[in-house]
C-alpha cells in the first residue's frame, strides 16, 4: 500500500512540473455612447396629458485591440459589421454615426437634448446595440452580439447572435466552417435530443404542450462555442412565441465529434 501511494504521489509531481500555463496578453477598450432625442412634431397626448415623445439610442461596445500575439484586424471588422453594418472606417466614427439614427426618425422629427423630463413622457423610443466578449480560450473568442428596439407597440423587438474567432487562424467560425456538408440531418437529431432534454420532454408533441416550441424544429445557424459545448441559439419567433424569449440548447462537443470539420475538431480535440 505505502509503495502504491509512494508511486501515486510521485505521478503527481510529474503532473505538475510538466504543466503549463499559457498567458496571453489582451486589450479592449469598452466604449460606451447615449444619444437623447425629443420629437417636435407630435400631437400625441396621453390620458394624464403627457405629450412628449423621447427616443433614445445606445451603443455598449468592447473593442478588442490586442489578444496575444495574433492579428485581431478581422474580429474588429466583424465587430463594425455586425453592430453598425459598415467596415473600413474609424470605430468612433461608425458609433457616432450609429447615434444619429434613432428610432422612430422615419414618423418623427427629432432633435437632440440633453436628457429626458419623464414627468412628459408619453412614449419613450429605444435602440441600441451590445457587444462584448462571454468567453475565450486559446485558440478562440466568442463575442455576444445584442440588438433592442422599441417603437411603439405591444413589446420591444431583441435579438442576438454571436462571434466566434479563431484567433491563430484571424478568421469568424461559422455554421459552415464547424460542421461538415452533409451533416444536418443527423446533427438535427442530436440538437432535438438536447432541446428534449432541457425541458423534460419525451416527444416534439410533449415539448409543444410544455414550452409551445413548434413542430417546425431546425438546427439553428447561429451558435456559439464554450469550452466542451456548442451552443445553438434560437431568438425570439425562431421556434417559439415571442413571450417565451430567447433559447438557448448545449450540446457536449464529444457527441458532435463526427459532424465538425477538421479544423472545429482542432479546435477541440
Amino acid at each position: 500500500m505505502k509503495k502504491l501511494i509512494a508511486t501515486f504521489a510521485v505521478t503527481l509531481l510529474a503532473l505538475a512540473v510538466t504543466a503549463q500555463i499559457k498567458n496571453f496578453e489582451t486589450t479592449s477598450v469598452y466604449k460606451t455612447a447615449t444619444r437623447t432625442y425629443l420629437a417636435q412634431d407630435t400631437s400625441l397626448i396621453t390620458d394624464d396629458g403627457r405629450d412628449a415623445i423621447y427616443s433614445v439610442v445606445a451603443v455598449g461596445l468592447q473593442w478588442p485591440q490586442k489578444f496575444g500575439d495574433n492579428d485581431v484586424s478581422a474580429l474588429q471588422d466583424t465587430i463594425l459589421m455586425r453592430a453598425f453594418g459598415v467596415k473600413g472606417v474609424p470605430v468612433d466614427e461608425a458609433i457616432n454615426d450609429y447615434l444619429s439614427q434613432p428610432a422612430g426618425r422615419e414618423e418623427y422629427t427629432l432633435n437632440v437634448v440633453a436628457d429626458i423630463d419623464e414627468s412628459r413622457c408619453g412614449l419613450r423610443m429605444m435602440k441600441r446595440v451590445d457587444i462584448s466578449s462571454v468567453g475565450f480560450c486559446e485558440r478562440y473568442i466568442v463575442f455576444e452580439c445584442g440588438y433592442f428596439e422599441y417603437k411603439g407597440g405591444d413589446h420591444p423587438n431583441y435579438f442576438s447572435n454571436y462571434i466566434n474567432y479563431d484567433v491563430t487562424r484571424n478568421k469568424m467560425l461559422m455554421y459552415n466552417d464547424i460542421f461538415a456538408p452533409g451533416t444536418e440531418r443527423q446533427l438535427a437529431e442530436v440538437v432535438l435530443q438536447a432541446m428534449l432534454d432541457k425541458f423534460y420532454a419525451t416527444s416534439l408533441d410533449d415539448l409543444y404542450n410544455k414550452t409551445e416550441i413548434h413542430n417546425e424544429f431546425h438546427v439553428s445557424h447561429d451558435i456559439y462555442l464554450t469550452g466542451n459545448e456548442i451552443v445553438f441559439h434560437y431568438n425570439p419567433y425562431a421556434i417559439a412565441p415571442w413571450a417565451y424569449g430567447a433559447i438557448d440548447v448545449a450540446v457536449p462537443v464529444f457527441l458532435l465529434a463526427d459532424f465538425l470539420t477538421p479544423e472545429a475538431a482542432d479546435l477541440f480535440f
